[in-house]
């Protein structure tokens, strides 16, 4: 990707600086793990989601130094989360003697700002989005140096490890072999199909089948077999950098770790999208001799798993009077009434902490809990899943 481009007249090798003080690399991630996670297991854990401090790239192009004003802000689009950050000013020092700023050993500056506050939650939502900007600028220089750097971060419906761009292609051999990616929920959800990228190549030379699998975990690597999804081949999209969705015959209902891959059909490399930008190898695992190993490739495989019951979001998933709670509010024991014959039961306060886990039942004591307002969700062994409000009274 080219950010800058100068031209200018009778320039020569040597003539290298420019006077510009600006953003370098890739936008700065705000989650820990994942360039992206679901918005609800987003609300099951935030503190283990979104990272201490951020990561961004300053450079100056000048020859001399620059004193760096910095600030960052972050706006809910369609909410009511709004906060700034501001450092102060620091010395940037030219790119060509000391390279990008640096982090100092303890405490924050523009190069590595803290995260303010965590992202808003709110149980009842599927999806939100932000408006990230971040600004630099020498306001002592003539004329000023200044730069932006504004991007939308969304929590949608699924995991991503990449950025979206594939720098690489990915593929293992001989037929049978496999590959697959780690991730990890919060707590139950279902998997209903995954999106994954591939390269075209020329000729549709990586045109050949394989089955999408999932693996529960075992021991940290794949271990019994969940799903699997036969006689798939890539799919390609007219826009560059889209992926395509592979929907499953049905819904597969997970809880902690579980790795969701591929298994080829041929000798061939099908080819599959390969972020080497984003090293997330720890992740990555291959088994072309019956073994299961830790991939060596540096980066990150383009496969994104796509929960909850429904591909669309921003739509109200719960069917009106599939479950019914009593009494609302309640002081000792919060009857159900429902169809459901079995599945997972979670509540969560306000703040999105689970404070009750177990097996379906119709009759769950809560007088443990504090007076308040909670969510319970229920997602059955079918791949439902249902929200309700309720409100604790003693």
């Amino acid at each position: 990707s080219i950010d800058f481009v100068y031209l200018n007249l009778n320039r020569s090798a040597t003539d290298t600086d420019y006077p510009m003080l600006s953003f370098a690399g890739q936008q700065p991630n705000f989650f820990n793990r994942y360039r992206a996670i679901p918005y609800r297991q987003y609300c099951l854990n935030p503190n283990a989601a979104v990272r201490e401090s951020l990561e961004v790239g300053i450079t100056n192009l000048d020859n001399v130094d620059h004193i760096a004003s910095y600030y960052y802000t972050v706006q809910q689009v369609g909410g009511g989360q709004h906060y700034t950050r501001a450092l102060e000013p620091v010395i940037v020092h030219p790119f060509k003697t000391d390279g990008l700023l640096n982090c100092p050993e303890y405490g924050e500056s523009p190069a590595c700002p803290y995260v303010s506050e965590l992202f808003a939650l709110n149980m009842w939502y599927d999806s939100v989005s932000y408006k990230i900007s971040h600004y630099l600028y020498d306001s002592i220089a003539n004329p000023p140096l200044v730069d932006s750097m504004i991007y939308r971060l969304g929590m949608y419906n699924y995991y991503a490890y990449d950025d979206g761009t594939p720098e690489l292609g990915f593929g293992v051999h001989p037929a049978g072999a496999k590959f697959a990616v780690r991730f990890d929920l919060a707590d139950f959800d279902t998997i209903q199909g995954v999106q994954m990228l591939f390269n075209h190549t020329l000729k549709d030379a990586n045109n050949k089948y394989f089955d999408i699998v999932i693996w529960k975990e075992e021991n940290g690597k794949p271990g019994a077999e969940v799903y699997r999804l036969e006689g798939q081949r890539p799919q390609w999209q007219e826009q560059i950098y889209r992926f395509s969705y592979y929907r499953f015959d049905r819904l597969v209902t997970l809880s902690g770790t579980f790795f969701i891959g591929i298994e080829q059909t041929s000798d061939d490399l099908i080819n599959i999208g390969f972020d080497s930008s984003n090293d997330n190898s720890q992740y990555n695992f291959v088994n072309v001799n019956g073994t299961w190993v830790p991939s060596s490739s540096h980066g990150s495989l383009m496969i994104r798993p796509v929960v909850g019951p429904s591909y669309y979001i921003g739509v109200q998933e719960n069917k009106e009077n599939a479950l019914r709670l009593y009494p609302n509010p309640v002081s000792n024991a919060l009857h159900l009434e429902s169809d459901i014959q079995s599945g997972q039961v979670s509540i969560y306060d306000l703040m999105g902490r689970k404070v009750y886990s177990g097996e379906y039942q119709t009759v769950i004591p809560v007088d443990h809990l504090t007076d308040g307002m909670y969510l319970l969700s229920v997602t059955t062994n079918e791949g439902q899943v249902i929200h309700q409000k309720f409100i604790l009274r003693k």
